[in-house]
Parts: C-alpha cells; sequence; structure tokens
C-alpha cells in the first residue's frame, strides 16, 4: 500500500524516529535502578508499569511535539484525548515493550516507536539493549528497507518450517491455536521472549522463520509490522475465520451496547491475532493454523470492550 506523504518528508520522520529511540532506550536504561518501583494496570497484577515507562513515553510526546505540531502522538501509558477525528499522521509509542522483563534485568526489552499516516505505517524505530552486538536500534522506513543499524535485514527465506530453527509464538499458543498435521509435526523450536517488538524485530532480521501473535495492542506491532514487510516478509491478520494480509489499521467495531467514543480512543482498542514469516512460509502455517473457541474469544472481547469505559470512569 502507498503512502500519499511525500518521500522526502517520510524520510524525515524516519530518521527522527531511530534518533528519538535511541535517546529514550538510553533513557530507560538510566532509570532502571534496584530501587525501581513497580505498579499493576490491572487487579490480576499481570500488566505492569514504572515510572521509566510514564517519563519515557512524556519525552518522547514533547520531542514529537516540538518537531511535528500538527502529528498526533497514541502511546500505551497515555489516553487517547479528545480528538475530533482520526489525526493524519499518528505516532504510536510503547515506551518500554516488555515492563516486566525491564523491571527485572531481563535484556529483552524495547522502545518502539511506529508511525502510521492513516492508519498505514510509514516509518518505524526498535531500541533493544539485546541488539546482536548490545544495545542497537531497527529501523526502516516504507519503500526503503529495514536495518539493524546500518545492516540490512532480510527474513529467514525457508519455504516451509525447518524443525530446529526458532519460532516466537505466545506462551498459550497450544491452548488458542489449532495445528493440522503437516504443521504440527515440525513447526519449529517456539520461544517466547516477553516482548513482541523484540520478537518482531528479530523475526524481520530472520533470527525466527515466523513469529505468531494472539492479541496484541496497536503500540505493540506499529512499529515491527513496517520492519517486517520491508524486509521482504509477509505480515497476515485473522479476520474472522481467515488470515488475510495486513494493510492498515482498521477501527474495531464498535458493540452496539457500549458508550460512543472519539475516533482515536476507538483506534486505541486495536486487537488482533498476527502471522509474520516470509510471503511462502506465511501461506503455508496460515493454511494450518486455526484459531480455537472463536466465538468464546469474541464474546470475552466485546465484554472487554463494554467493561473498559466503566474502568477509566473509575479511576
Amino acid at each position: 500500500m502507498t503512502s500519499d506523504l511525500h518521500p522526502a518528508t517520510i524520510a524525515e520522520i524516519a530518521e527522527a524516529a531511530r534518533t528519538w529511540a535511541r535517546e529514550c532506550g538510553e533513557l530507560a536504561s538510566r532509570l532502571r535502578t534496584p530501587e525501581l518501583a513497580v505498579s499493576f494496570k490491572d487487579a490480576r497484577q499481570r500488566n505492569p508499569v514504572t515510572a521509566a515507562d510514564r517519563a519515557v513515553e512524556a519525552r518522547l510526546r514533547t520531542l514529537v511535539h516540538e518537531h511535528f505540531p500538527r502529528h498526533a502522538v497514541l502511546g500505551e501509558e497515555q489516553a487517547a484525548g479528545e480528538h475530533p477525528g482520526l489525526p493524519a499522521t499518528l505516532w504510536v509509542v510503547d515506551p518500554i515493550d516488555g515492563t516486566a522483563n525491564y523491571s527485572c534485568g531481563l535484556l529483552f526489552w524495547a522502545v518502539s516507536i511506529g508511525v502510521l499516516h492513516r492508519r498505514v505505517p510509514v516509518a518505524a524505530a526498535i531500541y533493544t539493549p539485546a541488539g546482536p552486538g548490545g544495545p542497537a536500534v531497527y529501523h526502516a522506513r516504507r519503500g526503503g528497507g529495514a536495518f539493524c543499524e546500518d545492516t540490512p535485514l532480510a527474513v529467514r527465506p525457508n519455504p516451509r518450517p525447518e524443525p530446529a530453527t526458532l519460532i516466537a509464538v505466545p506462551g498459550s499458543w497450544p491452548r488458542l491455536f489449532r495445528l493440522d498435521p503437516p504443521l504440527r509435526r515440525a513447526p519449529g523450536e517456539p520461544r517466547v521472549l516477553g516482548s513482541i517488538a523484540v520478537e518482531l524485530a528479530l523475526t524481520a532480521a530472520g533470527v525466527f522463520q515466523w513469529a505468531l501473535f494472539g492479541s496484541p495492542h496497536l503500540w505493540d506491532v506499529a512499529a515491527g509490522i513496517l520492519l517486517v514487510q520491508e524486509a521482504g516478509g509477509s505480515v497476515l491478520q485473522r479476520q474472522g475465520r481467515r488470515w488475510e494480509r495486513f494493510e492498515r489499521f482498521e477501527l474495531p467495531p464498535r458493540p452496539w451496547f457500549a458508550r460512543p467514543e472519539p475516533p482515536l480512543a476507538r483506534l486505541s482498542r486495536w486487537q488482533a491475532p498476527l502471522l509474520c514469516a516470509n510471503p511462502t512460509l506465511a501461506a503455508f502455517v496460515a493454511t494450518h493454523l486455526h484459531l480455537r473457541w472463536l466465538l468464546l474469544r469474541r464474546a470475552l472481547r466485546l465484554w472487554h470492550q463494554f467493561r473498559q469505559p466503566r474502568r477509566e470512569r473509575s479511576q
């Protein structure tokens, strides 16, 4: 899918995202201390947040507003705000993807910046301390390729799963997905890193032969999707009973019983299963990979969407 942004504008945005991802990644590294306090955004205490998450997002918002005042920012740690419509250009930031890893000292975390134009990813930058030789920025721009620092990236080319080669999957994937025998016999060696952004970057780099994500949020994947695409990969999104090529982030349907909400807040609720690999391998895996309990999952998602505004009002 093409963008109506001028290539020079995309290049400027992409360079800024790359620079700011490194700056904010280094900021996050400095803020991680043994005294770092961890709180939780949910009653089950499975969604941690730290002062570093908030500080990094605040810095990114300041940088975008100073240099691109007409652009909007959507981050994980701050509400979408009251926008009358969808901004043409939107910076989607996850200040620390993999907060649990970060707070415990495990290096699989990332600062993820994805820039959307009319909901299509056009620029991406992911900083991680777990690069091939230490801290690194994985970055891409639409039509310009994907890189780790200055090294071009390419997805792994094998047309069928290799039994001893890594795959990135959710920890609950046997419960959420059913595999047909051609895939079940040798899907690959599963790994769960605890950071979707890192897993997408490593898929673009050819470390993972394919990657599966059960229900990621917009900020988890806004940058990584473009990295995989620009590295020659295919990104498929689950639509009902089919895997279809990802084109753009669509607004999720609004349940009839939910209150009206601004378009940007609605976009922030985007979630969908994703599958990433080279085009031939992605088509093979998609043919033999099926969601379990589809109706139950839909009902639970609708209930969550109904409950979310009530929780926001109570906070």
